[in-house]
């Protein structure tokens, strides 16, 4: 009974002190307020500074709580700490706008004071140029793509869905993140992981080790079977950002899809990154496999219109292609050269196939009719022209689709000979866009364009 002094006290917080009077019988309930201790006289409490907290890459960090501006570059922590906002998960992080204990953060050679101050460029991202009357001398600029590997990764698996376009953290990860492609690998891991393991997929990829090598590693591998999830995060992303559709398949395909067993997410993922071309390319002896070596060539599976499988689970691809002055090969180009006759006009070395309807070019206003002619149509030329590609590559053995230039010839049957007026084929493939053209270089009915003639290549 009586007056009574009650303090609490706690390390790194303010005591609390009160004077309570208890009369006989009476149950007093005290509800401490600990307020926090603010030693550099700076807005970042002294236990938060020593603690650390977490930032939006998921990494812990700390300050010190007897001075203001821990790495005295010029910016206070409180500024470099940025500020607090609540991930997806219920999670605390702080979006921070610099290292604390670091003067130039992102190791740019300017330090992160003279580029919020003066350069107005982000501490958090490297190759900044610095002008001479700024600095008195050009620092080294350490800029590495392998860094953002590691710092989207981690975005990707602290904000995930949230950071995508529309969604309720897009405004602190940007489109330009958001639709980045470790963004959308760590967006994936956090489905399966908890944030340790995705940063440790973020550092394996910083070290320089590719996606799927970090993703089995971490084994991811088996969970991106798991259609329900990696197809619909696959379609969120497309939906969002429908430009990036072939790029991600392709990224998909070369560092997850090697490592993912069941062929109908292969399928699923191909379907909507490349428009349908999964189900329509994976038939009859094409298998997922040789679709996938394809893919893993850069190749954009949307523009293929026919696969040419070989052995050990290789293809080359035959695709829609494009004839310009700088790009020539596939469909649109041997058809519009070699079937038609419409590009290249006048071109030395061209050959034409012979068909039922013969080609007629104008020569510096002269017309000059091809001599060839066949039993073939144009129409039915180009529905052969598949199969003899088929032909002349199977023909080959080959086990890898070549990387260099190469020419491959097939002689075509006499019953052939008789309808098309050709005798051997060429089909020219590079290393890039699979099949380039097709074009025949002997027949009874096949001329060369040659000195301003239609010369006989029997």
């Amino acid at each position: 009974m009586g007056s009574h002094t009650v303090e609490v006290s706690k390390a790194d917080y303010t005591p609390y002190t009160i004077t309570v009077t208890i009369t006989d019988g009476q149950t007093t309930n005290l509800y401490p307020a600990l307020g926090y201790v603010y030693t550099d006289s700076d807005v970042m409490p002294d236990v938060v500074e020593k603690k650390g907290w977490i930032d939006q890459y998921g990494n812990r960090r700390y300050s010190d709580p007897y001075n203001p501006d821990s790495d005295n570059d010029g910016n206070p922590d409180d500024i470099e700490a940025g500020i607090a906002f609540i991930n997806q998960y219920g999670q605390s992080y702080w979006k921070i706008t610099g290292d604390a204990l670091k003067t130039d953060t992102d190791g740019d050679g300017a330090s992160d004071y003279v580029e919020m101050t003066v350069l107005g460029t982000d501490p958090m991202v490297g190759a900044t140029v610095i002008a001479p009357e700024i600095l008195m001398h050009q620092s080294s600029i350490l800029h590495s793509d392998a860094i953002h590997l590691k710092t989207y990764t981690n975005m990707g698996g602290a904000f995930g869905e949230t950071g995508i376009k529309d969604g309720t953290m897009n405004w602190l990860v940007g489109d330009n993140v958001a639709s980045s492609f470790p963004y959308f690998a760590g967006w994936m891991a956090s489905g399966y992981f908890v944030v340790g393991d995705v940063r440790d997929l973020g550092e394996t990829i910083y070290q320089g080790d590719g996606v799927g090598t970090a993703l089995n590693a971490l084994a991811f591998a088996p969970a991106l079977g798991d259609g329900g999830k990696s197809v619909k995060n696959v379609r969120k992303v497309i939906v969002t950002y429908p430009a990036k559709a072939a790029e991600m398949g392709t990224f998909i395909s070369k560092q997850m899809l090697p490592y993912v067993p069941d062929d109908l997410v292969k399928l699923d993922i191909w379907d909507w990154c490349y428009n349908g071309a999964g189900r329509r390319l994976v038939t009859g002896q094409v298998t997922a496999e040789h679709v996938l070596d394809i893919a893993k060539r850069d190749v954009d599976l949307s523009k293929v219109e026919h696969v040419v499988p070989l052995n050990s689970g290789k293809a080359i691809p035959v695709q829609e292609g494009k004839h310009t002055t700088i790009e020539k090969f596939g469909r649109i180009h041997y058809e519009g050269r070699h079937v038609t006759g419409i590009y290249d006009v006048g071109e030395p070395g061209t050959t034409l196939f012979p068909a039922t309807t013969q080609v007629v070019w104008n020569i510096g206003g002269t017309s000059v009719t091809y001599p060839g002619k066949s039993l073939a149509t144009p129409a039915e030329i180009k529905a052969a022209i598949p199969d003899w590609i088929d032909r002349a590559i199977i023909s080959k053995g080959w086990t890898e689709w070549p990387k260099q230039a190469t020419p491959v010839k097939l002689t075509l049957s006499q019953a052939e000979v008789d309808k098309y007026g050709v005798r051997v084929i060429e089909v020219a493939i590079n290393g890039k866009t699979g099949v380039a053209s097709i074009y025949p270089t002997s027949g009874p009915q096949v001329y060369k364009w040659h000195s301003g003639k239609w010369n006989a290549m029997p």
